[in-house]
């Protein structure tokens, strides 16, 4: 199969031709092979990397994360042993890394949940009382307190 241009593999990856530049530069994609009028030259396997990357981000992953999870990939993808593939150290790295981003998410859900009940007490709050006031301001401090600590 003749290579693609860089254009076409932007397209069939729903990217950009900078994006495609971009993971270049980061060594996310190899250097891609050129032609004899120096045109960039890529393959179904560049195609399989952007979208693998595009993929990773979309779950979370940070670009270094996702050069680490690119090369346990390749790795497993070019194993021909699928017995021996289930305990490989590279699955189990892809594995590891999954958990710890599992982690973060799950993590990052209860902060936003915190959130959302700390805003929507606060909605409430204001939504009762008859004066404006800050909702930053300690409810619980008597108001001639609030106005000494503001002075």
């Amino acid at each position: 199969m003749p290579g693609m241009r860089i254009g076409e593999l932007a397209s069939k990856a729903a990217v950009s031709i900078q994006t495609i530049r971009f993971y270049e530069r980061r060594k996310l994609l190899p250097d891609p092979q050129r032609s004899s009028s120096g045109y960039r030259n890529y393959d179904g396997g560049d195609l399989d990397n952007v979208v693998f990357i595009k993929w990773c981000q979309q779950l979370g992953f940070t670009l270094k994360e996702i050069g680490q999870l690119l090369q346990l990939h390749s790795a497993v993808a070019h194993s021909s042993d699928s017995g021996a593939l289930r305990g490989s150290q590279d699955l189990l790295g892809i594995v590891k890394m999954a958990e710890e981003k599992l982690s973060t998410v799950q993590e990052k859900i209860k902060a936003l949940q915190s959130m959302e009940r700390e805003i929507f007490t606060t909605i409430r709050e204001l939504q009762r009382r008859p004066e404006p006031v800050c909702p930053a301001a300690k409810s619980s401090m008597p108001r001639t307190q609030q106005t000494r600590k503001r002075a």
